[in-house]
């Protein structure tokens, strides 16, 4: 059990193995056999995917965000919805026991 939620807040030495890797990838090393880095590359493909996706739309109907009048109302919500599922998110890692 980790004693932090993030496994890079933990100050514990790493394996033996570890010795001979670079002082700068150590930390990347270490997150590299925990589940949170599928959880975070997994997370980062969806988001560049879905950013993709809508310029391709926005470009495909010729659509410029800044002229919309709904565009303030559609910018908030999306923070407002990122923000909750960032709570959702984290708050199902703790029920699951995941970090």
């Amino acid at each position: 059990m980790r004693k932090h939620l993030w496994c890079l807040c933990d100050k514990e030495p790493l394996p033996k193995g570890f010795l001979e890797v670079p002082h700068d990838t150590k930390s990347l090393q270490k997150m590299g056999f925990s589940s949170q880095y599928f959880f975070l590359t997994t997370l980062l493909t969806l988001g560049m995917m879905f950013i993709i996706y809508a310029i391709e739309f926005w470009m495909n109907v010729f659509y410029h965000p800044l002229r919309d009048i709904c565009f303030l109302f559609i910018l908030l919500l999306s923070i407002v919805l990122c923000i909750a599922l960032d709570r959702i998110i984290i708050f199902i890692g703790k029920l699951c026991r995941i970090w």
